[in-house]
């Protein structure tokens, strides 16, 4: 799926809504507004993508996919329409995607000066093992079943917090998703990291599966 693109910038940034729209929708619901901003950045203007695609690179179910579409459609942030299986969505908002360019390159920049020492990055994943092996059973799940990473991170940067200074929660929620992929395929008691691996090379590289 053509995930990689949105995935790379869709937990370092905001979703940069307008004013007058952003308290229309839950955190959730903002988080895939933000990866189909990201997608219309690519194709200037336009999302036309599957529904379960753009929830998965969200990181959220179908139905918050949906539920959070509806509301944009509804209050004029985008139109939204059906074509051929896919959702044919088109920026209503030139403020927005302009806004949202902005945040992104900012967050690039600022993250770029900002990355976490291979000590961090090494803990995160630790934490995200521990997380992902005792209690993964009441992690909320997508609509495919898998984990949503955004939660998964929030949980660890709650424990970092209580280390020390965490690391942003869309720097966290980057460098997880190679171990939730591979935690994933493998299940516990299968899959160890390796402390000789640094997450962070393969975490921008986005999941193809």
């Amino acid at each position: 799926m053509r995930v990689e693109h949105i995935r790379r910038h869709v937990g370092s940034c905001s979703a940069a809504l307008p004013e007058w729209a952003a308290g229309k929708f839950t955190d959730s619901q903002a988080a895939v507004m933000r990866a189909i901003g990201i997608e219309m950045l690519n194709k200037r203007g336009v999302c036309a993508l599957r529904l379960e695609v753009i929830a998965d690179a969200a990181g959220v179910s179908v139905g918050t996919a949906r539920d959070a579409l509806n509301i944009a459609d509804t209050i004029g942030l985008v139109t939204a329409g059906h074509l051929r299986g896919f959702y044919d969505i088109r920026n209503h908002s030139p403020e927005w995607l302009a806004a949202l360019r902005e945040r992104i390159e900012w967050s690039e920049q600022l993250e770029e000066a900002q990355a976490p020492p291979k000590s961090a990055k090494r803990r995160m994943g630790e934490i995200a093992e521990n997380i992902l092996n005792t209690d993964a059973a009441r992690l909320p799940r997508r609509g495919n079943g898998r984990v949503q990473v955004a939660e998964l991170a929030r949980q660890v940067r709650i424990q970092m917090a209580a280390e020390g200074e965490p690391p942003p929660l869309g720097m966290i929620d980057r460098y997880i998703r190679t171990y939730v992929r591979q935690w994933e395929e493998h299940r516990p008691g299968k899959f160890r990291f390796s402390a000789a691996r640094d997450p962070g090379k393969d975490a921008g590289k986005g999941d193809t599966s």
